[in-house]
């Protein structure tokens, strides 16, 4: 074992003297030569690293636009308020009417019987400037004529009479219309003429009872309104009644 260790210290030593007479020379000759000594140097080769293709993040797919709506707005429901029910009446039901025997054919039934013997009918006036009369006829109810009835008129305490009617009263056997009458109150024309008359057929068998004021009457009172210029003859008609 001391054998081995003898051995290997001189090899040592040479070592660290050959490597201590190489550094020697080494500086000695670079103090001679300026000379730049290129030294080659073995850089160790990296391995490179694995390239990784970018991945291109995914492209987010946009959302659909909503359009807003309006919302309406909700509206207050009244509660409906319960009506009260009438209450049901019993309606009556219609009774048949009983069944008639036909009547048998009737005359009309009779018209009032006038409060007169005689009505006045329609009356018409005129203007004649040459006197003042009241003229008329007197007919039945079917239009005949009726002869023999005075007319009387009064104005205030004038009272006059006519003719019978149909007869002439001054000349009886001459021919005269039928049914007619008349009297004169003036002629020629006299303005005392113009008055409202009274006219009325009375009952009289002459002149003289028929120009009487209280001559009984056998129709109501009529009047006769003359006036001058407008009118001064009176057509007064008169209906027999009975």
């Amino acid at each position: 074992m001391r054998a081995k260790k003898n051995f290997f210290l001189p090899l040592v030593v040479l070592l660290l003297v050959g490597v201590l007479g190489c550094a020697m020379t080494d500086r000695l000759a670079g103090r001679r030569s300026t000379r730049s000594v290129s030294v080659a140097r073995q850089v160790a080769t990296r391995t490179p690293l694995p390239t990784f293709t970018p991945t291109h993040p995914a492209t987010p797919t946009p959302l659909p636009t909503l359009t807003p709506t309006n919302t309406p707005t909700p509206t207050s429901t009244l509660t409906p308020t319960p009506t009260d029910t009438p209450t049901p009446t019993n309606t009556p039901r219609p009774r048949p009417r009983p069944t008639e025997p036909p009547h048998e054919a009737q005359a009309p039934p009779s018209q009032p019987t006038p409060e007169y013997q005689f009505s006045p009918e329609p009356w018409e006036g005129q203007w004649n400037g040459g006197l003042a009369q009241i003229r008329g006829k007197i007919r039945d109810r079917n239009g005949q004529p009726v002869n023999g009835y005075f007319v009387q008129a009064r104005c205030g305490g004038t009272v006059l009479a006519s003719n019978p009617s149909g007869i002439n009263l001054y000349a009886p056997e001459k021919p005269y219309e039928p049914g007619a009458y008349d009297m004169i109150l003036s002629s020629p024309l006299d303005p005392n003429s113009m008055c409202r008359w009274e006219v009325r057929v009375v009952q009289a068998s002459s002149y003289e009872e028929a120009k009487n004021p209280g001559a009984p009457s056998l129709s109501p009172v009529g009047y006769c309104d003359l006036s001058w210029g407008e009118m001064s003859i009176c057509f007064a008609n008169w209906r027999k009644n009975w």
